[in-house]
């Protein structure tokens, strides 16, 4: 082997080092930019122009997302939940008995939809997009974990063609004292 090849193999490998560390960095700030909106709940779609939306899309995953969309529904009377990602074997009714959230008050249920077509973030905005077309919807609020909402984000807003609004949820990987 000779020295030029070292060397490029070794500018090479500093480059690929570089940029690991940059896309790491860059994943890292926003998961603390996430976690920071997390913790204002409710009050962070203030920040988005109001709150109100055609849909709710929460991607499952972490087990705080499916509550905190449920609390959201309930604050969003004309709006539909779509839930992307469930298992097969999940019906409405588990994820009634998981969250205990009572009845179908005004018909608070008949508004929950769940998807278990999808299996990956890609495949949640195809699935979400369906969803989209069927009711000729053009506004929906993204729910997902501060760790996650980076990469949902960027996929949604190419494959949706709905106007995408991040709700941030804080995960249970997180520590909020970090974002103090």
């Amino acid at each position: 082997v000779n020295t030029k090849s070292l060397k490029i193999f070794a500018l090479f490998g500093a480059l690929s080092t570089l940029i690991l560390l940059q896309d790491f960095l860059r994943f890292s700030f926003a998961c603390r930019a996430y976690g920071k909106k997390a913790q204002l709940g409710l009050a962070q779609l203030k920040l988005e122009n109001g709150s109100i939306s055609d849909a709710l899309v929460v991607i499952t995953g972490d087990k705080r997302r499916i509550p905190a969309s449920l609390e959201l529904l309930r604050n969003q009377p004309d709006s539909w939940l779509f839930i992307s990602g469930v298992s097969k074997k999940t019906n409405l009714a588990e994820i009634m008995a998981l969250n205990q959230t009572g009845g179908n008050e005004n018909g608070f249920w008949n508004r929950v939809i769940l998807d278990s077509n999808a299996t990956s973030t890609v495949e949640n905005a195809e699935e979400t997009e369906k969803f989209i077309q069927a009711r000729n919807l053009n506004r929906i609020i993204l729910i997902t974990s501060d760790y996650h909402m980076l990469r949902a984000l960027t996929i949604f807003k190419k494959r949706v063609s709905a106007r995408v609004v991040p709700f941030v949820v804080g995960s249970e990987f997180m520590d909020p004292a970090v974002f103090k």
